[in-house]
């Protein structure tokens, strides 16, 4: 798995609670796809971005992937229409 720091923008602060954040959610999204597609959650402060290599099961799966991340203390929970483009 890439470094989770990569999951938050250059200029953001780096913190253990956030980054615990990041893996319970790219995490609780892989549990929820039963899949071996690749996720990853990028924290923009109040809201997630998420990349994943097969959308249409980010999609399909909307309801609880949106009800675990606000739960976890997103505000805002988006969908990258590009997909997972590896580290940006």
């Amino acid at each position: 798995m890439a470094c989770l720091a990569s999951r938050i923008p250059c200029g953001k602060r780096l913190t253990k609670e956030r980054l615990d954040r990041i893996e319970r959610a790219e995490d609780s999204i892989q549990k929820i796809l039963d899949s071996n597609v690749v996720v990853r959650v990028r924290d923009h402060d109040r809201i997630a971005r998420i990349e994943c290599s097969d959308i249409s099961l980010i999609f399909r799966n909307r309801d609880k992937i949106i009800e675990k991340l606000k739960d976890l203390g997103f505000e805002y929970v988006t969908v990258d229409l590009e997909g997972y483009r590896g580290v940006v």
